[in-house]
């Protein structure tokens, strides 16, 4: 929630980082951005009072499930090529692959859910019952896994007829590794009265061990992915720490005494009449775009 001004004149160095206008503009753009359910005035309200880190971790919980736009080096892992569902695919998965190596937006095929879920004030409750995963992608957060609807044919949403077997993969900003096919019953969680994995989730969670383990010698300890509490990845939360420190130390610097002159010499860009700049994330990275030189200044890149 933002805390009100207190009025008065001020100059640039009286100003509170955590509360300049700049940052502020930023705090509603992370609200805007996240898709929220119910989207109703309370769950706004729940995200008005999260910190800059807290909105952070939750937009990037949501971002992450999409794959920025950018040319990937595709590579295959084995096992993929001799499943039969390779050889039913082949058309949409060439398709596929292509746009990854071309650096075409992928979002089309991916699950409808990375458009419509990304906070719901549920899944921050307390208590036995509460979902955790309401708002987040499980298995996504815990093996580090994406993965994509194979048909080409669209939608009138924009988005490629759903298929039951979708492509996994593990992307990186330069790679693109795909690493199993398999059917919609791999996202079914096992629960107390049906503790047994179903097939298609054994195989899933063997190739995450093989993955966990690979390259490792025999007797090595071994630490998986780290999730917190609250169900967000450990590595996410950083992350969104980071970026927080980097945002605000680098306020500090912009409200200084031509703060924002010496910006655009450090990168040898002429400063233009009156620059309005806005803080945003573009993909996973966070920087500071200039309207007026249409200048996207990084602060941090992120993972993929």
């Amino acid at each position: 929630m933002k805390r009100p001004n207190n009025g008065g004149q001020a100059s640039s160095m009286d100003i509170d980082p955590f509360e300049s206008k700049r940052v502020n503009n930023f705090r509603d753009y992370l609200i805007k951005g996240i898709p929220k359910f119910p989207n109703n005035s309370e769950t706004i309200s729940e995200l008005e009072k999260l910190s800059i880190s807290g909105l952070l971790l939750y937009f990037f919980t949501w971002a992450y499930r999409f794959v920025p736009p950018r040319k990937r080096l595709v590579s295959v892992e084995y096992e993929v090529i001799k499943d039969k569902r390779w050889k039913t695919y082949s058309k949409e998965i060439g398709l596929l692959l292509g746009k990854v190596e071309e650096g075409e937006d992928l979002s089309a095929h991916l699950s409808l859910k990375a458009h419509k879920k990304g906070f719901t004030p549920r899944a921050t409750q307390l208590g036995a019952e509460v979902d955790k995963w309401e708002d987040k992608d499980f298995l996504l957060t815990t093996m580090g896994y994406h993965h994509f609807h194979l048909s080409n044919e669209l939608m009138e949403n924009g988005a490629t007829v759903r298929t039951d077997d979708v492509l996994f993969s593990r992307v990186t900003r330069d790679t693109f590794e795909v690493v199993g096919i398999f059917n919609h019953s791999v996202f079914e969680r096992n629960t107390k009265e049906s503790p047994e994995l179903n097939a298609e989730r054994k195989k899933l969670f063997r190739k995450f061990d093989e993955h966990t383990f690979r390259g490792h010698p025999p007797g090595t300890v071994v630490s998986g992915p780290m999730i917190t509490t609250s169900g967000h990845a450990l590595h996410v939360s950083e992350m969104a720490s980071n970026y927080a420190y980097v945002l605000i130390e680098a306020e500090k610097e912009l409200l200084s005494n031509d703060g924002v002159g010496k910006l655009y010499a450090k990168h040898g860009i002429m400063e233009p009449n009156k620059p309005r700049l806005s803080w945003v994330i573009h993909g996973l990275d966070l920087g500071l775009f200039c309207n007026k030189s249409k200048s996207l200044f990084v602060y941090r890149y992120g993972p993929i």
